[in-house]
């Protein structure tokens, strides 16, 4: 059963399977700030259970940490994320916000650009994608939700890079940041207590050349392969991670439709599923076990601008 909820731009389900986050991003140049939701799974419907502000413009990521008693929300617009806390009837309470600084030298890079957080699978700390400064903050938090800076207070990568999203393998020690500006994959690795910026990986075949803009980026539930759609080439692209978390055998395959903003792979790694935004479809894929290569297997259509896949 539908909900009405105004652009809902990016939604995260709670891992226990009991709450549905959904940022609303308003989407009128009045606003200054975004709201973020919680809906109670009812079977096959959804019950609004409560309504925050955001505190900043533009809202394009909520994400739950692993014991879902906390939610995080990053604004695009604003420049800031948010954390709140999360009740056991899913009720929503403001924890703690922070607003960034800086910008870079691309022209979309005017100032800070908070385009996700996302929670450690191990550590209290999230990473948030800076794309208009090319800077990954580094943030602990408290079991109230309280954010302070890490002892590695960010990562930095190349200039007009523009970092959107990032993939972090399970155990935490490999991170692969998706650049939307540069269209590529940069590497960093764990090393004791810090990561350390490893190789770059182009997301296009080397005989493409028009505009293109990269998006979502997933690590198969396998953990041998990892995949990043390309908006512009309209294409799924895919490597191999290899055992020290290096990526190669590079392979792409159109996405069967046109914008591919988001993705997601079902958890049992058989499925992948392709939001194409401009094309007003949904495509899904089988994923070879093997190979990790990609197989259409079915279009479904006239669904009005997807934008984000939660399984």
């Amino acid at each position: 059963k539908e909900v009405s909820i105004i652009n809902p731009s990016y939604v995260s389900k709670s891992n226990n399977g009991q709450f549905l986050l959904a940022v609303s991003e308003l989407g009128r140049p009045d606003e200054d700030h975004g709201f973020i939701k919680s809906f109670r799974i009812d079977d096959d419907r959804l019950v609004e259970v409560s309504m925050q502000s955001t505190l900043g413009a533009g809202p394009c990521y909520v994400s739950t940490s692993s014991d879902d008693k906390l939610v995080f929300v990053a604004n695009y617009g604003g420049g800031s994320v948010c954390s709140y806390t999360l009740d056991n009837e899913g009720i929503l309470s403001l924890a703690d916000s922070k607003k960034f600084s800086g910008k870079g030298s691309h022209a979309r890079q005017e100032a800070p650009h908070a385009h996700a957080i996302y929670p450690h699978p191990i550590n209290n700390q999230v990473f948030i994608p800076d794309l208009g400064n090319d800077k990954i903050w580094i943030m602990g938090y408290d079991g109230a939700g309280m954010l302070t800076p890490g002892s590695q207070p960010y990562l930095e990568v190349s200039s007009e890079s523009g970092p959107r999203h990032i993939a972090i393998s399970d155990d935490g020690m490999n991170l692969y940041v998706m650049n939307e500006l540069s269209n590529k994959i940069t590497h960093f690795m764990k090393n004791n207590e810090i990561y350390l910026e490893g190789n770059s990986y182009p997301t296009l075949p080397d005989t493409y050349s028009e505009n293109n803009t990269s998006a979502d980026i997933h690590i198969h539930p396998s953990g041998k392969f990892i995949y990043s759609s390309n908006r512009g080439h309209n294409s799924i692209a895919k490597y191999k991670i290899a055992s020290d978390g290096t990526l190669a055998e590079y392979e792409s395959f159109q996405c069967g439709g046109a914008v591919p903003r988001n993705f997601n792979i079902s958890p049992d790694g058989n499925f992948l599923l392709v939001a194409n935004q401009d094309s007003d479809n949904l495509v899904t894929f089988e994923v070879a076990e093997i190979s990790g290569q990609l197989s259409k297997i079915s279009v479904t259509d006239s669904i009005y601008t997807p934008v984000c896949i939660e399984w």
